[in-house]
């Protein structure tokens, strides 16, 4: 009789750890699959290859970084095209996050930075912005220096409603941050 009531309560206690250890592992799960960070902001580590000359060129290897910082700034590197989506709150552009495709037309924004280049020597830098709304974009660019290796503002020319622009540099840059955007009237 004993044996029989320690053995009904070693078995109810077996389900009492089962069902709590499930619950456990499906709280864990839930949180694996629903709480990670968006990964879709991360850029991955990459080699950052620029050309100067017929016979030297600029290599860096590139940690992971976030492509939309803050939600308010953009980084870009050269070779690369963002697919930018953002909201305006009066007159200022917020929540920027990346997209991998342009699925809200009339709200993201394009941006593309290259390098120039000829026979593997340095002409130019390029960055081209598509603007999607009917105001003119404005925004403040700090470029990196490859040669001084320091951030450093720039002037750039508002992007006109539903067009792009091209600001170009001679020197290499080798990233540059995009931030402050809004529309003008």
């Amino acid at each position: 009789m004993l044996y029989s009531l320690l053995k009904f309560k070693a078995i109810i206690l077996l389900k009492t750890i089962t069902k709590n250890l499930l619950l456990l592992l499906l709280c864990f799960a839930a949180n694996f699959c629903c709480g990670q960070s968006d990964t879709s902001n991360i850029r991955p580590k990459f080699n950052l290859k620029l050309f100067v000359n017929d016979s030297t060129f600029y290599q860096s290897p590139m940690n992971e970084t976030s492509y939309v910082i803050k939600s308010e700034m953009v980084q870009i590197f050269p070779g690369e095209t963002l697919y930018i989506e953002a909201d305006i709150a009066k007159d200022s552009l917020i929540d920027l996050h990346i997209v991998p495709a342009i699925i809200h037309k009339d709200k993201t924004i394009t941006i593309s930075f290259s390098q120039d280049h000829e026979n593997n020597i340095h002409k130019q830098m390029i960055l081209k912005i598509n603007n999607p709304f009917s105001e003119s974009l404005t925004y403040h660019a700090h470029i990196n220096l490859m040669k001084t290796k320091k951030w450093v503002g720039s002037s750039v020319l508002p992007v006109q409603p539903t067009l792009e622009s091209f600001e170009t540099w001679p020197d290499i840059i080798t990233s540059i941050v995009l931030s402050d955007f809004y529309l003008q009237k």
